[in-house]
């Protein structure tokens, strides 16, 4: 795992100006589809610091998500300004015949894809690794590979990795990535007849510049 020098954190924070806002807790949201609680799971996200549970919040609790961000492609700074309510950030994109980039009229290209499989990694070990992410308190996420995959592994326990894909240098706030991330496990974890309890997809994290990948995105793979 490569470690940032302060140079390169402080040209981030130039070039990333981030204003994030929402609050931490509240109540459940109305009643939807997701598996009952599993008591070392929880004990495992409640090691989590400052993470918002949309799960755990009121459906209209408005989450401020502000990213400012050099474009990779036309090389001009440009804001993501989104407003949406937890039910919108829990919704997910269902429809599976369907593009998630062709998904939503305001900003088609954020949100959670589900995509567990019996080949998806243990719900649990996804946690640990994003305990890890959580106590390193890394300001940025970013995907600094320039050729091949195009994917940066953040980090792994056991069966799971975490990892950002997307153009070179495309970044998002750490404690975001990780609001998101558990997004995709609550919304996306399923229970497999051998007693596993998985997590698979990704989160597509808005538009940036006008060709694949768009966004980028992270997502959680088997190791």
């Amino acid at each position: 795992m490569r470690n940032y020098t302060t140079a390169l954190l402080f040209l981030f924070s130039v070039l990333m100006g981030t204003v994030l806002s929402g609050p931490l807790i509240g109540h459940p949201v109305s009643a939807r589809q997701l598996l009952p609680e599993d008591p070392a799971l929880e004990a495992e996200i409640a090691k989590l610091r400052n993470v918002t549970r949309f799960s755990r919040l009121p459906p209209d609790t408005i989450y401020n998500f502000e990213h400012k961000f050099i474009n990779a492609t036309s090389g001009v700074m440009e804001t993501i300004v989104l407003h949406p309510t937890a039910a919108e950030m829990m919704s997910g994109f269902d429809t599976a015949d369907l593009p998630a980039h062709k998904k939503r009229a305001g900003e088609p290209e954020f949100g959670v894809v589900c995509e567990t499989s019996s080949g998806s990694p243990e719900a649990f070990d996804v946690i640990k690794a994003m305990v890890t992410m959580n106590w390193k308190q890394r300001d940025f996420c970013c995907q600094y590979l320039p050729f091949g995959a195009k994917c940066n592994t953040l980090e792994s326990h056991n069966s799971a990795a975490v990892g950002i894909c997307g153009p070179w240098m495309r970044c998002v706030p750490c404690p975001n990535a990780i609001d998101f991330l558990l997004i995709l496990v609550d919304r996306c974890r399923r229970r497999f007849p051998d007693g596993r309890t998985l997590a698979g997809g990704k989160f597509n994290l808005g538009a940036y510049g006008v060709t694949p990948p768009y966004g980028g995105y992270l997502l959680t793979y088997h190791t």
